[in-house]
C-alpha cells in the first residue's frame, strides 16, 4: 500500500484511543515511541484547546474551512468576506475570489 493511501486511512474515521492512533501512525513510518510520548505529555493540548475554541467563535465548524477576506491594517482583524467550507473544486475558489475582486 502507497504511503497516500495509508495517511489517507489515518483520516478515515475518527480514533479517540491513544493505542490505535499511535499503530496507525507506524503503519505509514511514523516513530511511534516519540508520537506516543507527544500524545500523552500534553504539551500542545491548551494551544489546541485554544486555537478550537477561537474557530469555533468565528463558527468554523468543519475541516477544510478556508476565510477569504481583506488584508487589515496592522494590529487589526481580518475583514471575513467570504467562507469556503470542504474540499471544493479550484473553480470554486476561483469564483470566489473574482467575486471578492470586483
Amino acid at each position: 500500500m502507497e504511503a497516500a493511501d495509508l495517511l489517507a486511512q489515518l483520516f478515515e474515521q475518527p480514533v479517540r484511543d491513544v493505542p490505535a492512533l499511535v499503530a496507525q501512525a507506524g503503519k505509514v513510518g511514523v516513530n511511534t515511541s516519540q508520537f506516543k510520548s507527544c500524545l500523552e505529555g500534553g504539551k500542545y493540548a491548551a494551544p489546541v484547546r485554544q486555537s478550537i475554541s477561537r474557530m469555533q467563535a468565528l463558527g468554523i465548524d468543519s475541516t477544510p474551512t478556508f476565510l477569504l477576506g481583506v488584508t487589515p491594517s496592522p494590529g487589526q482583524p481580518m475583514k471575513i468576506v467570504k467562507v469556503v467550507k470542504g474540499a471544493m473544486p479550484f473553480a470554486d475558489f476561483q469564483a470566489a475570489l473574482d467575486a471578492m475582486l470586483k
